[in-house]
Parts: structure tokens; C-alpha cells; sequence
């Protein structure tokens, strides 16, 4: 948004009288904040991921699940197989999946 656009909406809507440096340093701090926080996210981002890749060599194919049984079930269609498939993606312990994989 312009600059004068934004003085004449805070006049309209607050009534408040603002130069027209007032209105652009205030511009600008907000953009700051706003592509601040996207930055701290991105970087917060950054870090998760090699945390979740210490959690262990599972946790990276759970991940996948939704991607592999779209590719599985064009060459297998059916529902009987979508059951068992998402039985075994949803197994915790290495028993509960060795249940839905017999």
C-alpha cells in the first residue's frame, strides 16, 4: 500500500493526522517485523529438520507415507490393500507391524 494511501486511511479511520514521514517510517518498521518473523521461522525451520532426522531412521519414511500410497495404489488399486497399507503406516511398535504386514 502507498504511502498516501495510508495517511488518509488513518485519518479516516482513526482521525488522526500523520506526516507523511510519520506514515513511511511506519511502513517500514512494519515490513521489518513481518519479513522478521518469516526469517525466524524459516531459521527455526532450519533447525527442526535435523532434529527430526536424529529422532531416528523411521521417522523420515512416516513422513512419506501419504506420497508412497499415492504411487502404490496406481498400480494396485483397491481398498482391501489401502486398509492393510495404511494399518502397517500407522503401527508404533515393530509387533504391530509385523501384525499388519502378515
Amino acid at each position: 500500500m502507498k504511502v498516501k494511501a495510508l495517511k488518509r486511511l488513518a485519518a479516516e479511520q482513526w482521525s488522526v493526522k500523520l506526516s507523511h514521514d510519520q506514515v513511511y517510517r511506519a511502513k517500514l518498521r512494519a515490513l521489518e517485523i513481518i519479513q522478521g518473523a518469516g526469517r525466524d521461522q524459516f531459521l527455526y525451520l532450519r533447525g527442526l529438520v535435523p532434529a527430526i532426522q536424529n529422532l531416528g531412521s523411521h521417522v523420515e519414511h512416516r513422513l512419506c507415507v501419504k506420497q508412497l500410497y499415492a504411487n502404490f495404489k496406481k498400480r494396485y488399486p483397491g481398498l482391501d490393500l489401502k486398509e492393510v497399507f495404511w494399518m502397517a503406516a500407522r503401527a508404533t511398535t515393530v509387533p504391530a507391524w509385523e501384525r499388519a504386514m502378515n
